[in-house]
This record gives C-alpha cells, sequence and structure tokens, in this order.
C-alpha cells in the first residue's frame, strides 16, 4: 500500500503527526505500523518536530487542537525547547525522552513548501503518482521517497528502494533526486533510479540527459546511459533504453550479478523477507531472468539452477549454500 503523507490538497505534516501520536500511543501497535512510522520519521526533518511538538501537547483537550496551535506558533520561533513528560509513551520510540523529563531544541523555522509528500509503498506494491507540476513518479516495492517543492527548486529524496521519474520539463526549477551518495539533476527527462544498498545508487536514462554527482565527481548521462555511484565513485556503462524498466512489469535481468543483489530486489515483492546470512554466498554470481514479483518461484528456480538451499521460516526465509 502506498502513502500519500502529506500533500497540497490531502494531510498537512502537523495533521499527520497527530494520527500518528494516536497510532502509536494505542495499546497494541501492530509491527507493520511500528515499520511504517519509522519510515514516515525518516523521510524529513519535520516529521521528527512535528510528532515531538504533538507529543509535548499531547495534554491538550483534543489532538487537532494541538495540531492547530502547532501551525499558528511554528512561524513565529527560532528555537524552542519543549519539556516532554514521562507518560508520553509513543514519544520513547524516537528515543527524544528520558525515563521522566527530558529537553529537547527543535531546529529553527524553514520556509514552507509550495508542494511536498511522502510516499512509501509495501512489499509488492507498485504505484504510480502524479506531482503538481506533471511530474509522474513510479514507486517499486517496499520503496520510499519524500516530494518537496519549493521556490526554484524541486528536490526528491529516495529513502529506500526504486523510483522510475518522468520529470515535466521547467528550466526555472531544476529537479534535483537525493539517492545514497548520489546527486541527480535534471530540468525535463525520464530516468530510473535504483538504490542498490546504503553505498551504492544506480541511475539510467531513457530520454534526454541528467547530471549525476556524487563527493568530488560528477558526470553527465544520455539516452542509453546509466552509471553506479558508490563511495563517491561514479562508473558509467550503457544499457538498452528502448523498453523501461523490468521492475515495472515485476522482472529483474541479471548477467553475472551477485546473488545478494538479485535478493534485494525480490525483498521489494516478498511478504516474507528473504536473507542471506552467508557472505560467500551472497557474493555468489548468478545470471538470467528472474520475475522477481513472485519470490516463490525465484527461490524455486535459485534451488534448482544453483543447489541453493531455501529455508523457510515465519518471519523470514533464509537461503544457504
Amino acid at each position: 500500500m502506498i502513502k500519500v503523507v502529506n500533500g497540497p490538497n490531502l494531510l498537512s505534516v502537523e495533521e499527520e503527526a497527530a494520527a500518528w501520536v494516536v497510532a502509536m500511543m494505542a495499546e497494541t501497535v501492530p509491527a507493520h505500523t511500528e515499520r511504517q512510522f519509522e519510515l514516515w520519521i525518516k523521510a524529513h526533518p519535520d516529521h521528527a518536530q512535528a510528532y515531538a511538538d504533538i507529543c509535548a501537547s499531547w495534554q491538550a483537550p483534543a489532538v487537532e487542537q494541538a495540531a492547530t496551535s502547532r501551525r499558528r506558533n511554528t512561524q513565529m520561533r527560532s528555537h524552542i525547547a519543549i519539556v516532554l513528560g514521562g507518560a508520553i509513551a509513543a514519544c520513547l520510540v524516537l528515543g527524544f525522552v528520558g525515563v521522566n523529563t527530558k529537553s529537547v531544541v527543535l531546529p529553527s523555522f524553514k520556509p514552507q513548501p509550495t508542494y511536498s509528500a511522502s510516499l512509501m509503498t509495501g512489499p509488492g506494491d507498485i504505484q504510480d503518482v502524479a506531482l503538481p507540476d506533471g511530474t509522474r513518479i513510479a514507486l517499486s516495492g517496499n520503496s520510499a521517497l519524500t516530494v518537496r517543492y519549493e521556490g526554484r527548486r524541486r528536490q526528491v529524496n529516495l529513502t529506500r528502494g526504486e523510483a522510475w521519474f518522468d520529470v515535466a520539463h521547467d528550466e526555472s526549477r531544476p529537479f534535483h533526486v537525493a539517492a545514497g551518495d548520489a546527486e541527480v539533476k535534471v530540468v525535463g527527462t525520464a530516468f530510473n533510479i535504483d538504490l542498490l544498498d546504503a553505498a551504492a545508487t544506480e541511475v539510467s536514462v531513457y530520454r534526454g540527459k541528467v547530471q549525476v554527482a556524487a563527493g568530488e565527481r560528477s558526470v553527465d548521462l544520455t539516452l542509453g546511459q546509466k552509471a553506479i555511484s558508490q563511495n563517491g565513485r561514479i562508473e558509467r556503462s550503457m544499457f538498452d533504453a528502448q523498453a523501461m524498466p523490468d521492475w515495472r512489469e515485476g522482472w529483474f535481468e541479471a548477467e553475472d550479478i551477485e546473488l545478494g543483489r538479485l535478493i534485494a530486489e525480490v525483498n521489494r515483492f516478498a511478504k516474507t523477507p528473504v536473507r542471506i546470512t552467508d557472505p560467500d554466498l551472497a557474493a555468489k554470481t548468478v545470471s538470467g531472468r528472474f520475475k522477481v514479483s513472485d519470490p516463490a518461484l525465484v527461490l524455486s528456480g535459485l534451488k534448482q539452477v544453483y543447489g541453493i538451499e531455501v529455508r523457510q521460516g515465519k518471519t523470514v526465509t533464509v537461503l544457504t549454500k
């Protein structure tokens, strides 16, 4: 399921934070709700700030009143210290409070965006989203990103997974995407970004031109070119850009890639996470065209072709030699 947290006609950050306070203070919080909450908190610094403000105002007659109060006061302060009571159990999730009380200094006020949204998908979900300027984003399974438009800058932060971008042309407002250590800048084009892990990002161009920067280096990519940035290095190569990215149809084309990379793609669709605990097995190279949207089919193929053992557990599937 995709979660559009806040947009011009949707919930404000304050309203979203109020909803999360209610959800996290429930007597029982499901595991998937906790995961969604963690994604939301990490999606943008304003989320943690809004959540802390709502928590601090929890004694107000209603959460909505607290949200309204925060909206009214936010623009009037540069710094504020709040004291959180030990009874606010939900805030413990953020590590903001001690056993009883603790002061938290919030960051200074930032200009309000003209548009902002946080998008998340669960395993197996693929969603297309239209932004107000005509840009379209397709989000792969188990992925997350934030969108923030303000002034002359359109900014997206891909925090997990993979996404396809078809950016509306606007020379006065370049479109930026941050993913891992890579920063992609475009005016109007179509490209795909795959956040392979915390240190590696793959950018593939299907139309137009983009600039990829990582560390001190930057490269320009045009139609049919892709680059992997890792630890400040950028490696460029060619690919067939005639078709849309395979993941949009649930496929992954592998040619001598590490098994760990393939399983990362599978985990974007797997309801039960797949893990490899043996580093040597994770580094084993595999090739083929895999239907990653059908994890059971992929695992069955790995067992038959590569002799990999598959141990199915209730909460995790483990691959061994």
